[in-house]
């Protein structure tokens, strides 16, 4: 059992885990994401975020002040969060540019292949 653990299991945590200290940067978007709290590797800011088991918004006014910025992001098990810390922040972002930053996640399986593009449920922010 731990033979085959050591030969199969092993190696590809290992590969993994160096491509990803090699590679630090690599994600799959390349827009430039607002500050935030220094992730940890594979698993991001998880014990930052879930620390006392519940979503704290004064931990996050912290980083907010700590930071200088409005706008925070914090890496979760490979999901971003983008948190917004102020009034003006959101209204400009949520409200006045809705158009760019509302929309539904892409899925062309059901949406291209299945031909379901139609269905309100798949239409993107102003498609209607």
């Amino acid at each position: 059992m731990i033979q085959a653990f050591l030969t199969v299991v092993l190696p590809p945590l290992l590969i993994l885990l160096l491509v990803k200290l090699v590679f630090p940067k690599f994600r799959a978007s390349k827009t430039p994401l607002p500050p935030g709290p220094k992730p940890l590797p594979l698993i991001g800011n998880f014990f930052d975020v879930t620390g006392d088991m519940k979503l704290d918004s004064e931990s996050y006014y912290k980083w907010c002040k700590e930071l200088d910025t409005d706008i925070i992001h914090v890496h979760v098990l490979g999901t971003t969060i983008i948190f917004l810390n102020t009034y003006e922040i959101c209204s400009e972002l949520l409200d006045k540019r809705s158009s760019i930053h509302s929309g539904r996640a892409k899925m062309p399986m059901i949406t291209e292949l299945m031909g379901w593009g139609f269905h309100f449920a798949f239409l993107d922010y102003g498609d209607m």
